[in-house]
């Protein structure tokens, strides 16, 4: 064999390598691409499948916390009507808000011969594990530092 014909075998041998290499590559880079489609669409069918879960879960907690933070709305409302209320349910006056009563201490006593009128008494009705508010916090503190005043206001018609 002469020497340009080993070289054109050996040039026709390395296009043929080259060829087979950039083939292979194609090859495992379509192989790659559709075993990375198939590898996201499980993990997304994963992810869908424990966010569903989660979903139930989470639904499931907020109608638990919503039934009991309603019964102890309702709770606060009939508060004065239990045994356990210390003051005469008649004292009690309903605001809701920030504190749920006030309470004027012995004013519904006696009342043809004047008012017996012991305390007044910003009371909050809490059930279970509940905490005060920040705003019930300051007014709690505002209340115990004695920053509490009377005030009229007069209105002309």
């Amino acid at each position: 064999m002469t020497i340009d014909a080993r070289l054109a075998y050996v040039a026709l041998f390395g296009t043929g390598v080259a060829l087979g290499y950039i083939i292979a590559l194609r090859i495992a880079s379509n192989r790659l691409r559709s075993l990375d489609l198939l590898w996201q669409e499980r993990v997304e069918q994963r992810v869908r499948s424990e966010l569903a879960e989660r979903e139930e879960e989470l639904r499931r907690d907020a109608a638990n916390r919503s039934g009991r933070a309603l019964s102890g709305r309702v709770l606060e409302r009939f508060c004065p009507l239990l045994k356990q209320f210390p003051f005469d349910p008649h004292d009690a006056v309903w605001i809701g808000s920030p504190v749920d009563f006030i309470v004027f201490d012995g004013l519904s006593e006696d009342r043809e011969e004047g008012s017996s009128l012991r305390q007044v008494v910003f009371l909050e009705v809490k059930s279970g594990a509940g905490e005060l508010s920040k705003a019930q916090r300051r007014l709690r503190e505002t209340v115990r530092r004695g920053r509490v005043s009377w005030e009229e206001v007069r209105i002309e018609h």
